[in-house]
This record gives C-alpha cells, structure tokens and sequence, in this order.
C-alpha cells in the first residue's frame, strides 16, 4: 500500500468513526472481525466472569472493534461531551491494526443490555444472545 492510498484509508476510517454518534434507545453496534448469524455470550472478567455479550450505543465504538487491537495500539475513550477518540500509540498503528482488513458492524437489539460499575460508559453488556437487526 502506497502513502496516498494509506491516507485515503485513514481518512475513510476517521469519516465511519465520527459518524453516526447519536443513539437510539433500542438499537445498539456490536463490531466485530467476525461473521456470525447469532451471537454467543462469552465470559468476560468485566462481568465477573459471567458470560455477556458487549454492545455499545455508540457508532463509531462499535466501528472500532471491526479489527483486533488493544491499548499499546490505540489510546480510545470519551472527554466530558465530545465525541470519542482513537489516538494512535505508534506510527502507522492504524495501517498495521486495519489495513486490509474486513469487518462487521452488527445493529442489535437493546432490549436486554445494562450497565454495570466495571464498564466504560461507551459500553454495556447483555447476559443473553440479542437479536440481531441488521448487518
């Protein structure tokens, strides 16, 4: 991959990310680099080792979760109101993390997802398998 073509990846990636932050109180995103038709709630030390499965109200978090990375990649949270941000911990992080991948954004159904004391406030989990609305 080319510099110019980089580029136009990373701001492709910043225009998904700063989009669509508003939320709808029975939607949430899950993103994921996996494809599946139903979701499988998995155990997690967030929740206490019960398996939960995460959804956020938040777009463009979900958007992030598209690849696998973790806090050496990315600095990724929320200050007072503004809209969420991904700070890269290295140069060319964003390449390395996303470049040339593939991943889904899935639209679920809120109905079951709660909040808990151990979450970010970008994040909320459900005990059971949501439905999913779209992908």
């Amino acid at each position: 991959m080319n510099r110019r073509e980089t580029q136009l990846l990373v701001e492709g990636w910043r225009k998904l990310l700063s989009e669509g932050n508003s939320s709808e109180s029975r939607i949430l995103y899950h993103g994921s680099p996996y494809k599946f038709d139903k979701f499988e709630a998995k155990s997690h030390f967030l929740a206490e080792g019960k398996p939960v499965v995460f959804g956020t109200d938040i777009r463009s978090i979900a958007i992030a979760s598209l690849a696998i990375w973790n806090d050496g990649d990315f600095n990724q949270g929320i200050v007072d109101n503004d809209p969420p941000h991904m700070i890269e911990m290295y140069p060319g992080a964003f390449e390395k993390v996303y470049g040339g991948k593939k991943g889904y954004l899935y639209e679920v159904s809120g109905e079951t997802f709660y909040r808990n004391n151990n979450l970010t406030r970008m994040e909320m989990i459900s005990d059971e398998a949501p439905k999913i609305i779209r992908c």
